[in-house]
């Protein structure tokens, strides 16, 4: 069953915003870009727009349920789409970036925090299901 969701980035370099979109995992967005976000964090890539923004994509295609399931639009987001889209932004090369979401704007640790699940928060998921 299609569950759309997007995220949006936009680099330092170039206003035209990138949209990320999956198919499957729409309702997980937020959750998605936290774990990408941490991920560069860790490596250290998070000023680095370009291989954090691998790490966006990579964060959707991993989760196809083994079908082409995502894919990239410039300038306009897809038109399915069912829950907010996060966007994330880089105002100048080597910055870390803020994320603009459901009307607040997180710096990128910020969001982490946020929307990162602990291994608690997975534990009730799992239970619930």
């Amino acid at each position: 069953m299609s569950d759309p969701g997007q995220i949006c980035i936009v680099h330092s370099n170039n206003p035209t915003p990138i949209y990320f979109y999956t198919f499957f995992y729409g309702f997980y967005v937020d959750v998605l870009l936290a774990k990408a976000l941490e991920r560069a964090h860790r490596r250290g890539q998070l000023r680095d727009e370009s291989h954090a923004t691998g790490l966006v994509f990579e964060s959707l295609s991993g989760y196809s349920g083994g079908r082409f399931s995502f894919g990239i639009n410039i300038a306009e987001p897809h038109v399915y789409n069912a829950y907010p889209i996060p966007t994330v932004v880089w105002e100048s090369a080597k910055s870390e970036p803020h994320i603009v979401y459901v009307g607040r704007r997180y710096s990128a640790r910020e969001f982490i925090k946020e929307f990162l699940p602990t291994d608690e928060t997975y534990a009730e998921e799992v239970e619930s299901e």
